[in-house]
């Protein structure tokens, strides 16, 4: 099965997603700033822009166009786009 997951996330902006035979996970693609979401294992994937993450004690991600980072449940975590990017988030 292929997803075009930009034209997904521009009619369904800011709407978790649930997807067939992945168990449960919510897939969220996201235009605008994300709201953060700690209590779970995260993956994102900024599918274009930029993403800064900030993490406890300093330390910080910065993601750019096609990387992606695992955040373990129990981080705090902030979320803040630059420009205009899309982040996909798949939330395990």
């Amino acid at each position: 099965m292929k997803i075009q997951l930009k034209q997904l996330s521009q009619t369904l902006p800011n709407t978790p997603l649930h997807l067939p035979h992945t168990g449960g996970e919510a897939l969220t693609c996201l235009l605008s700033e994300p709201r953060p979401d700690d209590a779970v294992d995260s993956y994102y994937l900024c599918l274009e822009g930029e993403v800064l993450i900030d993490l406890p004690y300093g330390d910080f991600v910065h993601l750019k166009k096609l990387e992606a980072v695992r955040i373990e449940g129990g981080k705090n975590r902030k979320l803040t786009p630059v420009g205009q990017p899309l982040l996909l988030i798949l939330r395990l």
